[in-house]
């Protein structure tokens, strides 16, 4: 990757991080940007669908126990359940970028997803039906395991670039 392309992606993981703090979900709060041609597709935060009430206002989260399969949680190889609180009011910042596009009329296929964390399994198959061709993660740091596993699986290439962004 050239210097000018690590730069220009830097700064749309820049824009990705600064959309985090916004998130109606402080405990899964996530920014993402989706690129194409050069030119922002589509942006979102961690947040309910237009017209449902976020956490702060609706008095709290709406979480519910949720029992996931993780791959290899403690590095021994293996897979394990692992329980999860999962709120249920907003949704995951990629799939409303996606969202935020396509109510645009903005084309995505063959672009980029910048995000602050590595998007879960429901996420990951949105990105791959969108055609969306790289997703960049600030942090590795997911709802689970099965993410990058399912994009590995579909020809979708994660690249975890950390908070000093892409090198």
């Amino acid at each position: 990757m050239s210097q000018d392309n690590r730069n220009t992606l830097n700064v749309y993981l820049i824009v990705a991080g600064a959309l985090a703090p916004l998130s109606s979900c402080p405990e899964w709060a996530a920014g993402a940007v989706i690129v194409k041609d050069g030119m922002i597709a589509g942006m979102a935060n961690t947040a309910p669908p237009p017209g449902e009430q976020a956490c702060q206002d609706a008095g709290g989260c709406d979480d519910e126990p949720v029992q996931r399969l993780v791959a290899d949680p403690e590095g021994l190889g293996g897979k394990s359940w692992r329980q999860f609180r999962s709120c249920r009011r907003p949704m995951h910042a990629p799939a409303l970028a996606i969202l935020n596009a396509a109510r645009k009329g903005q084309a995505v296929e063959g672009g980029a997803l910048l995000c602050t964390r590595i998007p879960c399994h429901e996420c990951m198959r949105l990105i791959v039906a969108a055609g969306i061709a790289n997703v960049y993660a600030l942090d590795d740091e997911a709802e689970d395991s099965t993410g990058v596993a399912r994009s590995q699986s579909y020809g979708v290439p994660v690249h975890v670039v950390g908070e000093s962004g892409a090198d």
